[in-house]
């Protein structure tokens, strides 16, 4: 998934990537450090990242690591609203 969404960055030259984890249940320790991983991947690549439809056990489990998405990755509660932020930022970059 890495892999995928860093080159699609690239090739696109996105400045945005939307992970939307909505349907993602019983996530522990590890999907909690992939998702903070891959923000950080991302912002180095010049774009950032929106996590939407975080659940409450994943938002324990973020928490709860101490690595946090603070700075790397901005979060919004639905993809509707995540779609929204990032069309909101296009309008205010002049894209």
């Amino acid at each position: 998934m890495l892999e995928t969404l860093l080159d699609g960055v690239v090739q696109r030259g996105a400045r945005t990537a939307i992970l939307d984890v909505t349907g993602v249940t019983g996530a522990g320790d590890e999907v909690a450090q992939g998702l903070v991983q891959i923000a950080k991947a991302v912002r180095l690549l010049g774009a950032e990242v929106v996590l939407t439809g975080v659940q409450p056990q994943m938002a324990r489990v973020i928490a709860a690591i101490e690595e946090s998405l603070h700075g790397v990755a901005v979060v919004r509660s639905t993809l509707e609203s995540g779609i929204d932020h990032a069309l909101r930022a296009r309008r205010a970059a002049g894209r």
